[in-house]
């Protein structure tokens, strides 16, 4: 079979390292994904899954090699949108049955408890998980571009006495070159009334802004008239899911990206798909798209909400 056109639109089953290795340099416009966090939960698909690394070094060292090659097959303007949450040193596995690999409902809020076995370890402390891979994938020649932080308003409760809940995670924008497709007049949002007044406001009062240019403004002028740039802080909910996966994107967390991120008919690349919405927006938004996940019954999942067409 050949890459990528014998793959376009489908879900593929396997280790996306390994599927990624047989895949021809810089082939996908945009990658938009959220890897397995550290300890969460066994996927029950054998000991060196991702995710159940002994300690956060190897967890950060076996992603690093991961996003080394998703870097080899996105194309040189191409981004790459990742979302990251936090770990709490501890003695606790979090939510999961490692006797049976059983997958429970997450009992955190973005973050998770695991024992921290290397040295200097701290329990209680989050290990900033998020920001030493960040770290790592800098050094690897990703370009760091944007911090976005998604507020969750529905996050869920916690029993949590002795510190506030973890009510957001990051969003991380990475760019493979200095120069990449970025479209944000594709996700502006409307000013603000206020914005608008006020910018009305200063013209009259201010006319040295009118002869800055040399030219006469009218209202508006200093108002992009798409609308302005939404900011590196996202307010979306949560959302539930009725089958075997809880770590589900919300749609709304993909739109911006693919929108701003991948040209009509590119493609987007999801390596750790789990329930498809990544591809499943995608493809609402007129892209082309390409999942992989290791675990069967979420490719089942991803290709059946494909086919019937529900988020």
């Amino acid at each position: 079979m050949n890459w990528p056109e014998d793959f376009i639109n489908k879900i593929i089953c396997g280790d996306c390292l390994e599927v990624m290795k047989q895949t021809p340099d810089e082939c996908v416009d945009m990658i938009m994904t959220s890897p397995p966090y550290w300890g969460l939960r066994d996927y029950g698909i054998g000991k060196n899954q991702l995710g159940l690394e002994p300690t956060p070094e190897a967890y950060i060292e076996h992603l690093t090699e991961i996003f080394k090659e998703a870097k080899r097959v996105l194309k040189k303007e191409g981004t790459l949108w990742l979302n990251m949450g936090d770990t709490y040193g501890g003695s606790k596995i979090g939510n999961t049955n490692a006797s049976t690999g059983a997958i429970g409902k997450p009992k955190y809020s973005g973050n998770f408890t695991m024992t921290f076995k290397k040295e200097g370890g701290i329990p209680k402390c989050l290990l900033m998980i998020p920001e030493r891979l960040v770290w790592s994938l800098i050094q690897n020649g990703w370009i760091l571009r944007n911090k976005i932080i998604w507020y969750k308003p529905n996050a869920m409760p916690s029993s949590v006495k002795d510190r506030f809940s973890n009510r957001w995670e990051y969003l991380f924008m990475f760019s493979k070159s200095r120069k990449y497709y970025f479209d944000l007049d594709a996700v502006r949002e409307p000013h603000k009334e206020v914005s608008i007044q006020r910018n009305k406001y200063d013209l009259a009062e201010y006319p040295e802004k009118r002869a800055s240019r040399n030219r006469e403004f009218k209202a508006g002028d200093f108002l992009h008239e798409l609308g302005k740039n939404p900011g590196d802080h996202w307010e979306i909910t949560t959302i539930g899911f009725p089958e075997a996966h809880f770590a589900v994107f919300p749609e709304k967390l993909c739109e911006k990206p693919i929108k701003a991120g991948c040209p009509e008919n590119g493609i987007v690349l999801d390596p750790f798909c789990g329930a498809g919405t990544a591809c499943f927006v995608a493809r609402d938004l007129r892209r082309r798209f390409i999942g992989i996940d290791i675990k069967r019954e979420y490719c089942a999942m991803s290709e059946k909400r494909l086919r019937q067409g529900v988020l």
